[in-house]
């Protein structure tokens, strides 16, 4: 009989069994070889009990059998919260109880281990229901990142607020770009919460301390505290805990979202570029999230799906995001900023239709507009047209590319009206850019940011 039979199969005899009197210490043990033994088949990707046939090697209900074990040891120990996991198994419940017996014998520690096991069960099924959400083994796998509107109000990016580390999760803002794993909250604020009371004494940190290495969680949980990390506002301890990481596309992004908050956009840019670099030809596209923050001083996270679409759109609101700063600067780099912003706003239309009028604003503020690349990379008709409207206020443009510059060199676009071919030239050149206007505009902003690195780099300076 193998280890997963006995406990699949005795364990419940022995619960049924009220003549059978177990000594406490090998209750423990049989709690301890329990939760072993469910822990390591739900974090099997197979789902099946080794050195057996998948027909009688595959459990129906893993939890609800390790709850169930919980309750028959808690029963024979006289536990209060024996029967804490009882169906229907509502987690909020079962947290609220938590808390409840935590409040009553916090001071008490013969009550220790029941809410030591109780919390250690609360702690290990949300963290798993969190950890599966992210898995790409669920179809829908996703990353933890800072959010980020795309149209920031206030202080500069570069001077974000602090994070409170004592705030409550339930104050944050959460968001999540896959609709069907919208439960993926409250599995991390519990599976946080749990956290934070198996660490709220000497004598649970010591005892999760020493059941933490025998359940193998080590490497399982390693993925939520870093998630716990960029909750906490740990910016910078979370650039340390993905030192030495191989570089995946989720690496990528987690390290762009804190550079992102730190104002390392030098850094940003290479782990976007890192990012967008690892889509293979045929990758899942997925779809633009409609999701975004409200206007508001409340810190926002986002779970953020792992494909093609949606990470180009976050990633496109992280530049536009520190681009922005550089528009209060009346210099050519505030022009450079200014056309990359137009270049990125094409991905994510029209969320960014106010940005673009401020940025047309601030073109007529200045009274002109240089960006070689215009004809290259902006192809959306809604922008195109405001560009043509600017055309007929005499402002001189300088987006044409430089052959056709050359052809118009003494016939500028501040001839008021006198030169009539320089006109019908600009027009027609606009036409052409709304010709392209149905190229993929993933690809065409996939392009941009691998062809001109060094140039978005230096307006990230």
């Amino acid at each position: 009989m193998s280890a997963g039979e006995r406990v699949c199969d005795l364990i419940p005899l022995l619960g049924a069994t009220s003549t059978l009197d177990l000594p406490i210490k090998q209750l423990f043990k049989l709690l301890h070889k329990s939760i072993e033994f469910y822990l390591c088949y739900v974090m099997n990707k197979n789902k099946a009990i080794q050195d057996l046939p998948v027909s009688e090697g595959t459990i129906d209900d893993p939890w609800g059998n390790l709850f169930r074990v919980l309750e028959m040891v808690g029963r024979k120990l006289n536990w209060e919260l024996s029967d804490i996991f009882k169906l229907p198994i509502k987690k909020d419940k079962v947290w609220q109880r938590i808390v409840q017996f935590h409040r009553m014998y916090a001071e008490q520690p013969k009550h220790g281990q029941q809410l030591l096991y109780c919390t250690l069960l609360q702690f290990l099924s949300c963290l798993h229901d969190y950890c599966s959400a992210l898995d790409p083994m669920s179809g829908s796998s996703m990353v933890l990142v800072e959010g980020v509107a795309g149209e920031p109000h206030g202080e500069p990016p570069a001077k974000m607020r602090k994070v409170d580390t004592t705030e409550d999760p339930l104050s944050t803002e959460w968001t999540v770009g896959d609709p069907s794993q919208t439960t993926i909250i409250e599995n991390f604020q519990f599976a946080f919460q749990c956290w934070q009371l198996l660490y709220s004494s000497e004598y649970l940190e010591r005892e999760f301390a020493k059941l933490s290495p025998m359940l193998g969680l080590d490497q399982w949980i390693s993925g939520f505290l870093w998630d716990v990390a960029l909750y906490q506002g740990r910016h910078e301890e979370c650039l340390r805990m993905l030192t030495g990481q191989e570089l995946t596309r989720k690496i990528h992004l987690r390290l762009a979202s804190t550079n992102f908050f730190l104002g390392h956009y030098q850094n940003m840019l290479d782990n976007i570029l890192g990012a967008v670099s690892c889509w293979p030809p045929h990758s899942q596209v997925g779809s633009l999230s409609m999701v975004a923050p409200r206007e508001g001083k409340r810190r926002h996270l986002h779970f953020l799906p792992l494909r093609r679409f949606p990470t180009l759109q976050y990633c496109c609101r992280l530049l536009i995001t520190a681009l922005k700063s550089k528009m209060v600067h009346v210099t050519m780099e505030c022009d450079l900023a200014m056309g990359h912003m137009l270049v990125l706003m094409q991905l994510d239309w029209p969320h960014h239709e106010s940005l673009q009028a401020e940025v047309t604003e601030r073109i007529r503020q200045r009274g002109s507009f240089t960006y070689a690349l215009f004809t290259k990379y902006i192809v959306l008709p809604d922008i195109v047209d405001e560009f043509m409207l600017l055309s007929t206020e005499n402002l001189p443009l300088d987006i044409l590319p430089p052959s056709s510059n050359q052809m118009l060199n003494h016939r500028r676009m501040s001839t008021r009206g006198v030169d009539k071919g320089a006109k019908e030239d600009f027009k027609l050149a606009m036409k052409r850019q709304v010709a392209r206007s149905s190229e993929p505009m993933d690809s065409l902003i996939i392009t941009f940011l691998t062809e001109q690195r060094d140039l978005i780099g230096h307006s990230l300076t």
